[in-house]
């Protein structure tokens, strides 16, 4: 930093604060409109409060034995990378409205950023928190970073009545000595929550690769997660037997504590990466709309009378074929021909044949669909194609059969 710039300081701070003794500063009800800088400096006491840094604020790699910014302070741009909190530090109240960094900062004892604003991006990558962290009430914006943090076994950290960011990294923290509770924060965001459908709309995307998830109490209702390492530098791309392992820490996490809403949501969304990412990727649909992924097995019960009226309505149209031709069942007779009698007559042979047509391709259909074994002998194989209805059929029946067999037991 040149000279006349931190001549310049110098006098503004002897003009606006009630006193400047040494390394002791005090700011209060002012407003800076150029870069405020007083970097690599050990200061016995800082007090601000009620000021507005307009432009950036560099505090960096400063050692401070007191720290207060509290009560509407404003920062525009905020840097106290590697600075040194020896005792408490208050930022209550106080709004940066854009980045905050605090990265490789250490606080060595409590620190309150109760009610404060982070309205863009806020970083805490490698810092270290010895003691309690309030993040009472604070309103975070678009990011936060808590990445590889350094605590100790007195650390904690409160988020109570937090309104959370679109995103939030707490990835590379192996070692966490106390849980991180982020059940308790805001999540009546009306950008987020619809009240109307009592839904929540826009979850928060957490990133927790290599982290022990075991420590976190979260749920899956207002978060999810990332695992497409976006927020790496430089990026890379997470092998699928690591996000598998995420998956299933994050769901022994929820059975662990009886979230059964949150395991619920979140297997269904592991099980859908594991068919995405398998041979059969292309089906992912099918175990989805058949039984919601085992989560809804009463819809076996639903796909079973659509796929009879499927069936059956086949079968209406070659029910004389396949019970005199393919597979006969005996208490099916043999129906008058379609070039007998048209189907879509008006008169009344026409409407009662055609309801004895419905009514035995229905049965024929049924017959063979609940059947748990077919009579080879009794199969005309020489007919192809009827052949591989009649076992198509019957396949179906079984996995129906099966799929409710299973809905009794465990009911």
């Amino acid at each position: 930093m040149n000279f006349f710039l931190r001549l310049k300081i110098f006098l503004l701070v002897i003009i606006v604060s009630p006193k400047v003794i040494g390394q002791n500063i005090f700011l209060t009800d002012t407003s800076i409109s150029y870069d405020y800088v007083y970097s690599n400096q050990t200061i016995s006491r800082l007090d601000i409060g009620g000021v507005a840094f307009l432009k950036s604020t560099n505090l960096s790699n400063d050692t401070l034995l007191y720290a207060d910014f509290s009560v509407d302070t404003v920062f525009n741009k905020g840097n106290f990378r590697n600075t040194i909190f020896l005792s408490g530090v208050g930022f209550i109240e106080s709004e940066f409205r854009d980045s905050a960094i605090f990265s490789n900062a250490n606080f060595s004892h409590d620190v309150f950023f109760s009610s404060g604003r982070f309205l863009k991006i806020v970083d805490f990558s490698h810092a270290t928190f010895s003691r309690k962290a309030f993040f009472y009430n604070v309103r975070f914006g678009k990011i936060a970073h808590f990445n590889n943090l350094f605590l100790t076994d007195s650390s904690d950290f409160k988020f109570d009545g937090a309104v959370f960011p679109d995103t939030i990294n707490f990835s590379y923290n192996s070692k966490i000595p106390n849980e991180i509770d982020l059940i308790t924060a805001n999540f009546t965001d009306p950008t987020r929550y619809n009240r109307d459908s009592d839904k929540y709309i826009r979850p928060h995307f957490i990133y927790l690769y290599k982290s022990d998830i075991s420590k976190f109490h979260i749920d899956y209702i207002h978060f999810k997660l990332i695992n497409d390492s976006t927020l790496d530098f430089p990026k890379k791309k997470i092998p699928n037997d690591e996000i598998e392992s995420i998956y299933q820490a994050l769901l022994n996490n929820f059975k662990t504590r009886g979230q059964d809403e949150s395991y619920k949501l979140l297997d269904i969304e592991y099980q859908k990466f594991k068919w995405k990412n398998s041979w059969a990727w292309w089906l992912t649909w099918l175990p989805e709309v058949w039984w919601n992924f085992g989560y809804d097995k009463e819809y076996i019960f639903v796909w079973t009378f659509f796929l009879i009226f499927i069936f059956t309505s086949i079968t209406f149209f070659w029910l004389n074929y396949l019970n005199q031709k393919v597979y006969k069942v005996e208490q099916v007779p043999l129906l008058w021909h379609r070039k007998n009698v048209s189907l879509f007559a008006k008169n009344k042979l026409a409407r009662q044949e055609f309801g004895k047509r419905v009514w035995y391709s229905f049965v024929y259909t049924s017959t063979i669909f609940f059947r748990l074994t077919l009579k080879i002998e009794n199969i005309n194989f020489k007919e192809k194609g009827g052949t591989f209805y009649l076992i198509i059929l019957f396949t179906v029946g079984i996995i129906c059969l099966a799929y409710m067999a299973n809905f009794v037991l465990q009911h």
